[in-house]
């Protein structure tokens, strides 16, 4: 005769459909998921601070034109953002069209900026280093022998000292560290629009 027990403990109840709802994720699983909480965390607090540094940045415009101020040894430069992150590159279009600059094109990896380079001829590129398809480091070269007067800009996340170097032999003109200020970041686009 056989008799149908139910299981003896939750451990041995793993595969059975009624206690499907007692099983925990292993700790693997927990860990991946604290990852990822976190990584969406730390996104959230880096467009936060870019949100809050373009709300003063255009109330400071503001202010300025109030009291009659003006932006008299400003230019307005022609822009390609390069970067693989849409965020970001709305981020940076939203700080350079606040002062009067003229976003010309975006692209999302080194082949579209070689591509685009030619097509928009810009007065300055922004280009980040890790992207899919093509780096940035061998978009600057490729730009740079299509137009050795090219003035490309570094706006990326990796802040190694080799990199920089790297960077500024390959071509390029400056390097701005992301999360950046605003400000440092329009310094950088008056420096090279001058130069």
């Amino acid at each position: 005769m056989l008799v149908q027990r139910g299981p003896a403990s939750d451990r041995s109840a793993i595969g059975t459909p009624e206690h499907a709802r007692m099983r925990r994720p292993c700790a693997t699983t927990t860990a991946v998921r604290h990852e990822a909480v976190s990584v969406s965390h730390a996104i959230t607090e880096v467009a936060n601070l870019y949100m809050v540094e373009i709300f003063f940045s255009k109330r400071s415009t503001a202010a300025e034109a109030a009291v009659g101020g003006s932006k008299a040894g400003l230019r307005m430069v022609k822009v390609l953002i390069v970067e693989d992150a849409p965020f970001i590159r709305e981020m940076i279009r939203d700080i350079l069209e606040s002062h009067d600059h003229e976003i010309v094109g975006e692209a999302a990896n080194g082949l579209e900026a070689i591509e685009k380079y030619k097509a928009l001829k810009p007065d300055i590129v922004l280009m980040d280093i890790l992207m899919p398809g093509m780096d940035g480091l061998s978009a600057i070269t490729k730009i740079i022998e299509q137009d050795p007067k090219a003035r490309i800009i570094v706006v990326s996340a990796l802040v190694k000292e080799a990199l920089r170097k790297e960077a500024m032999r390959a071509g390029a003109m400056d390097f701005v560290a992301k999360p950046f200020q605003v400000e440092r970041l329009l310094e950088a686009v008056r420096a090279a629009s001058s130069a």
